[in-house]
């Protein structure tokens, strides 16, 4: 199959940027005491390791100048005259609620998925999305579990590490579309 990778940087305002470096420095000073530790004390340490890594990790994905981004990239790629089917990938309900808001102030019309809708919301939605194509805004729930045969594009606005939802998002857009054998899955 043929794609398209996109690649667009987000730089941190300077409040994320201090908060990064304080993070940072503390991260770096639990990583020295962690090689210099007895291994009595080696866990405490590296729960307080991950704890921090994690911290950071949330600075970026939810970098507040990612929905200015990414509303950039749907405006100069989407096309609801043509038959698109977008999925996009928030980090949090209050992410995709700002994107959506962002979204509905230019007119552009979107839905949303995520695990705390009404089974028949969500039903509803998926079958929406199959027939009409469209944005749909979306938090961790379609990594796994649901079929979504017909997307061309991936927004991912924030990921993991995890390398399973590494596979499964850009899997979405990867996969082989019966019904358009041409496809050229575009991810951003």
């Amino acid at each position: 199959m043929r794609y398209n990778y996109n690649s667009e940087p987000v730089k941190l305002t300077p409040d994320e940027s201090e908060d990064w470096i304080v993070i940072s420095k503390k991260i770096g000073q639990i990583y020295a005491r962690l090689k210099a530790s007895s291994k009595e004390s080696k866990n405490k340490l590296k729960n307080q390791f991950n704890t921090l890594c994690r911290e950071r990790a949330l600075i970026h994905k939810k970098a507040s100048k990612k929905v200015i981004k990414a509303l950039s990239i749907i405006k100069s790629n989407y096309n609801s005259n043509e038959d698109q089917r977008w999925l996009v990938y928030c980090q949090d309900t209050a992410q995709l609620e700002a994107l959506g808001s962002e979204l509905s102030n230019e007119n552009i019309t979107w839905t949303k998925y995520y695990s705390t809708l009404k089974k028949d919301q969500l039903k509803a939605t998926k079958h929406r999305f199959e027939k009409l194509g469209g944005l749909l805004l979306s938090i961790g729930c379609l990594d796994e579990g649901v079929d979504i045969p017909a997307a061309d594009y991936a927004l991912i606005i924030a990921s993991s590490s995890n390398p399973r939802q590494y596979i499964q998002r850009r899997g979405r857009v990867l996969r082989k579309d019966s019904l358009n054998p041409g496809k050229v899955a575009n991810i951003f």
